[in-house]
């Protein structure tokens, strides 16, 4: 991604910890979640070369299990240099994982920000999205998922401005 390029969406997305197929081909979201990233993606109109994807976590986590706070922690820095480095204009946080990592005390349950804003680091602000991972288990969820992703490309279409963000998509700082 060449973010001085008038493809770079300004939009930066952050996603939990590589998993086995981008293990083995050192591409993000290349396996079953990324066909669900590049639908959230394409009902947002954004190009998955027009963003950048990265994780909190930047190794895989033992037997794919959660990362540990321990390893969240030692990885945040990274991710935040990340941020410091793009500018991002907005961030998207890819589930429960990808939030952590970007602020210090999200909430137990993402449903209270999914869809919705929190301010992220320098006050960028952070789009939290159900993890691409998460409709393969919960097909239910597809739906809200999508609609989600359509109302963020409305809003960056629309030119990214918080002060335009309606009631429901804002929640108190986390």
């Amino acid at each position: 991604l060449d973010v001085g390029a008038a493809s770079w969406s300004g939009v930066m997305l952050v996603g939990e910890a590589p998993g086995r197929n981008e293990d083995e081909t050192g591409r993000p979201f290349c396996g079953a979640a990324g066909k669900n990233l590049d639908l959230g993606l394409a009902a947002a109109g954004l190009p998955r070369s027009d963003v950048f994807v990265t994780s909190i976590n930047k190794c895989r986590p033992p037997k794919n299990r959660d990362p540990k706070p321990d390893e969240k922690a030692a990885c945040k820095p990274f991710l935040l240099e990340q941020t410091d480095a793009l500018q991002p204009k907005v961030l998207v946080a890819l589930g429960r994982h990808g939030l952590s990592g970007l602020v210090d005390s999200p909430p137990k349950q993402f449903g209270e920000v999914r869809g919705r804003f929190v301010v992220g680091p320098g006050g960028v602000p952070v789009f939290c999205s159900l993890h691409p991972a998460a409709i393969i288990y919960r097909q239910t969820w597809r739906e809200t998922y999508l609609d989600d992703w359509a109302w963020l490309g409305r809003w960056l279409s629309d030119g990214a401005d918080m002060d335009a963000v309606p009631a429901e998509r804002q929640t108190p700082a986390v």
